[in-house]
């Protein structure tokens, strides 16, 4: 029974990284200067850092993840009751327990993604950043970013559902060429 599991992996990977994934054009590498070392071979300064924790709160990361984890988790927990019959309340009880967990350990993750951001950008710009998601359209789109988020992964399950389709035909149909049926 571990394929139900399986499958549903790549749409909770998806929804992390869609929640994760609103500033990457934000974090664009920036080309080191002449003689400089490479950003990510240098630790971040901490203003940087703190900087970074800031654009991660103005844009609504932490939000997006705090919507992410119990739609990742409603869609894994039904998975675990069917390989587990007649153990629905301790299912549940894991799940639940487990949820509980993943959030308390939810800083540790902006921490570091905080580190990141702070190895491509300088504190001046991650302020920048902020202040847009804080005003305008920005505001705005941290605003939608729930729903956006939650109608990409709908889409992005419905895309990767046909595109697994696809390729298993594919493959069937090229082994059955090598005399190979499944």
């Amino acid at each position: 029974m571990r394929q139900p599991f399986a499958a549903i992996a790549p749409r909770a990977l998806l929804a992390v990284a869609l929640a994760l994934s609103s500033l990457s054009p934000a974090l664009a590498q920036k080309t080191p200067e002449a003689g400089a070392p490479a950003a990510a071979a240098k630790a971040p300064e901490s203003d940087a850092v703190t900087a970074a924790r800031e654009l991660l709160e103005a844009s609504g990361s932490a939000r997006q993840f705090e919507a992410v984890v119990p739609m990742m988790l409603a869609q894994m927990e039904p998975i675990f009751l069917k390989m587990a019959p007649g153990h629905d309340k301790d299912v549940r009880e894991v799940f639940s327990g487990i949820g509980k967990r993943f959030f308390a350990r939810k800083q540790e993750m902006f921490d570091e993604i905080a580190k990141l951001y702070a190895t491509k950008l300088t504190a001046a710009e991650l302020r920048e950043i902020a202040a847009f998601f804080k005003t305008g359209v920005g505001a705005k789109f941290v605003t939608m970013q729930p729903e956006l988020m939650q109608q990409s992964m709908i889409i992005g399950q419905r895309w990767g559902q046909q595109i697994g389709r696809e390729v298993e035909a594919d493959v069937r149909r090229e082994l059955k060429k090598r005399g190979i049926e499944l």
